[in-house]
């Protein structure tokens, strides 16, 4: 968690000299505090950043709130994440709803965000709605999922214009309106 609050400081004090363009902190323990540091860092990066993963990183719904609120503060950096991988993490009501407010705008704003992993997290409809708008989405990750008849329902509308959608270990119910337009 230090190692992570150094890392992340370092790169606040230097992001107007560097050109990082993808960073991988999956399987580390980034936390929350390692969050916020790292979203301060984010906040004043002076180029976009193209693809970030933090999968399985323990980061809380508190944490994933004040990161997205940090890509709504910097927008143009976060215009241009190609790839974003939040999965197996806790991303909860707060986190989400965050989430929402940024997908909200920068799907307004002409976003090049094409791959999305949530997998083994918190997906709500809302959300699936917001993710809807996104037009260059090209891949979406729900892996783990579970998934309700709303849920499946808004599913059932974005699968079309998605060239893959990872369902692995998710729950339908037995009915669902997703199922049926996969068998269509």
């Amino acid at each position: 968690e230090k190692q992570i609050a150094e890392f992340a400081d370092a790169l606040r004090q230097s992001a107007s000299h560097h050109t990082l363009c993808s960073l991988d902190l999956s399987s580390n323990n980034v936390r929350d505090s390692g969050v916020k540091v790292l979203a301060v860092a984010l906040e004043k990066l002076q180029h976009g950043l193209l693809h970030l993963n933090l999968s399985n990183a323990g980061i809380g719904s508190k944490g994933f709130q004040i990161l997205f609120e940090a890509f709504r503060r910097n927008l143009g950096m976060s215009l241009t994440i190609e790839s974003l991988d939040v999965s197996r993490n806790k991303l909860e009501d707060p986190g989400t709803h965050a989430l929402e407010s940024w997908i909200a705008e920068i799907s307004i704003a002409q976003s090049r965000l094409h791959v999305l992993s949530l997998g083994y997290s918190r997906v709500s409809v809302h959300l699936l709605v917001s993710l809807g708008r996104l037009q260059p989405l090209a891949e979406l990750d729900v892996s783990g999922t579970r998934i309700d008849e709303p849920a499946a329902i808004v599913l059932s509308g974005a699968v079309r214009s998605l060239a893959r959608l990872c369902l692995a270990g998710c729950q339908f119910p037995k009915k669902s309106a997703f199922l049926s337009v996969l068998r269509a």
